[in-house]
């Protein structure tokens, strides 16, 4: 395995990435167009198909939300998982969404329940799409995957 060295390291890298993401991501939705670098949201690693604006992504009938992947030291990293109709899943961090949608705790510092006795453990399992009545901050991630289910399921209808 990693050495607890090589594991910080790891973590500054991810977190000051996230920090460069989340920036561009709260600047490019604000104009809901492609990003000016001509790059992507996202693109299947299997089939190769691109997403270039977040809504496009989360809207196509050919994607569906299979649940969030929690990281418990780490909810910056929590990631939402599709699967995409070619069998393929695709990640998507929760920070690029988080910008996109109002949550009633924003601003607010949560706790991290995760693995806690007050946790109720919903994390623990991708596919538990259930919403999380705990003050924690994987739950503000949890109510944003309601969000996109709901918003997919308004448009499907």
């Amino acid at each position: 395995m990693y050495s607890k060295g090589d594991q910080n390291r790891f973590l500054e890298a991810k977190e000051s990435r996230l920090s460069s993401i989340e920036d561009t991501e709260k600047t490019n939705h604000m104009e809901n167009t492609t990003p000016s670098t001509g790059h992507p949201f996202r693109a299947c690693g299997s089939c190769r198909k691109e997403w270039f604006h977040w809504r496009d992504f989360v809207l196509d009938p050919g994607l569906r939300l299979l649940g969030l992947q929690a990281y418990p030291d780490l909810p910056d990293a929590n990631l939402l998982v599709f699967e995409h109709r070619c069998g393929s899943s695709v990640s998507v961090l929760a920070t690029r969404l988080r910008p996109m949608f109002q949550d009633p705790n924003e601003g607010s510092e949560l706790p991290l329940l995760y693995g806690t006795e007050t946790c109720n453990g919903r994390c623990r399992h991708i596919e538990d799409l259930q919403t999380c009545d705990r003050d924690c901050i994987n739950a503000r991630d949890r109510r944003l995957m309601l969000q996109l289910l709901e918003m997919k399921k308004g448009v499907a209808s």
